[in-house]
Formats: structure tokens, sequence, C-alpha cells
């Protein structure tokens, strides 16, 4: 991740500041969407690998947490998804209950671990600074939740 500070070294305070802001708007925006995304394609699995026809709210409530869990035990996501998901969860937790939240590049690598020795290669290629890198990190896991449900 050399390029991390690059952007923000070649601007004025001001500037990195308004930078900094704007990219941790986006940054918690990419994360509710993702989240938003990632459970509704984990409880559309669940409900579709019940036997029997139950409301889901009466197994799991409304936690992202028993979603993940619920989706890993019934093996609709594979190992690294659900320790990447995992990952994800406290993270957009900490978003939602942190006035300063935060943000490690080893969480947006831990959230894509599922690329292996891949992973720095492909979050150095997709941003040049840990915002742009969560967001890598989210759209790559949202894919791999997609095809983890729909194979």
């Amino acid at each position: 991740m050399r390029r991390s500070n690059e952007k923000v070294k070649s601007m004025d305070i001001e500037a990195a500041i308004k930078f900094h802001n704007e990219a941790m708007d986006k940054y918690a925006l990419a994360h509710l969407r993702a989240g938003a995304e990632i459970e509704f394609m984990l409880r559309a699995s669940i409900e579709n690998n019940l036997i029997n026809q139950v409301k889901l709210n009466k197994i799991i409530g409304d936690s992202l947490g028993r979603t993940i869990f619920l989706a890993f035990a019934l093996g609709l996501i594979e190992q690294k998804t659900y320790e990447g998901l995992l990952v994800f969860k406290d993270v957009r937790n900490s978003i939602a209950h942190n006035t300063d939240p935060k943000i490690q590049m080893e969480d947006a690598m831990s959230m894509v671990s599922f690329l292996g020795k891949k992973a720095d290669e492909e979050m150095e290629n997709r941003g040049s600074c840990i915002s742009e890198w969560h967001q890598a990190a989210l759209d790559l896991l949202v894919k791999k939740v997609r095809s983890d449900v729909t194979d």
C-alpha cells in the first residue's frame, strides 16, 4: 500500500481535512449499502434452503451476526467468506456506534482473505488511500457472497 498518502501529502491542510471527511462519509455509506446487500442475499438464500416454512425473524431476529452464522452453518457460504463477513460485521458495528471509528488497513485485508496471496495486489490496484481500499474490499466481499449463495 505504498501510494496510501500520496494524494493527501500533495494537499494543503484544509484540502486534506475536506478530502478525509468526504472519504469517511463515502466509507460509512459504503458499509451501510454493502451490509444491506449482504444481509438481503444471505436471508434470501437461507429462506430458500429451509425445509419448513418459518419466519426467518423468529429464528435469527434482525441480527446480521446470527444471519452470517446461520448461512455458514447451512453451508451457504465458504469458511473464508464467513471469516471476512465477521470482520465486516465488526467494522460496520464500529461505524454505527462510534463517533470516530478506527479505520484499519488490516480490516480491509481481512475482509478479502478469501483472495489468498492475491489480496494485497488486488487492493493496491483498486485504490490509493484507505477509504478506497475499504471500498474495494466491500465490493469484493459482496461479489464473493453473491457467488457463494448462487452456486
